[in-house]
């Protein structure tokens, strides 16, 4: 259900953009010397500062949902060794993005890669993954370099802790 919530907003973000790049458009064209063309350069730089704002900052968002279900369909399991974790330092509603760092054999080719996902992790699965563990992974198997860390596969460390006293 959250997905769905980004991505209605993403979408209406996008509105907003079109929407004042028209009016923008609509008042140079209207204005034939008669008024300031600079007042009707606004709508256009504001919508500019909104598509920045939309490929800067919720681009990656949206290409990150469709790539975890696209993997979840057709991504072939794989098990990879942490190479690194570091928080990337987003947050979306209040948890934060991890960008890992794992090097896995590709299962088509058998080559060794290295790359990168970053994922959004509760506060309390956040020291889940070290330096040197094992994860389960979903590889694309056209291209080695799209992976997802595959959650439904991870178990915990000691699954007595989980359980309260």
């Amino acid at each position: 259900m959250k997905k769905w919530i980004l991505i209605i907003r993403h979408c209406c973000l996008l509105i907003l953009a079109l929407i004042m790049l028209g009016f923008g458009i609509w008042d140079i064209l209207e204005i034939r010397g008669t008024g300031s063309k600079y007042l009707a350069l606004l709508p256009v730089a504001g919508s500019a500062l909104t598509f920045w704002f939309f490929v800067r900052f919720e681009y990656p968002d949206i290409r990150h949902i469709l790539r975890v279900s696209r993997l979840s369909k057709c991504g072939v399991p794989a098990r990879a060794k942490v190479i690194s974790v570091e928080l990337t330092g987003r947050y979306v509603n209040e948890q934060p993005q991890l960008a890992y760092t794992l090097e896995y054999n590709h299962p088509k080719t058998g080559q060794r890669v290295r790359g990168v996902t970053r994922e959004y992790t509760t506060l309390l699965d956040l020291p889940a993954a070290q330096t040197g563990d094992m994860l389960p992974i979903l590889v694309d198997p056209d291209a080695p370099d799209e992976i997802i860390i595959d959650k439904k596969r991870i178990r915990p460390r000691n699954p007595k802790a989980l359980l309260l006293p």
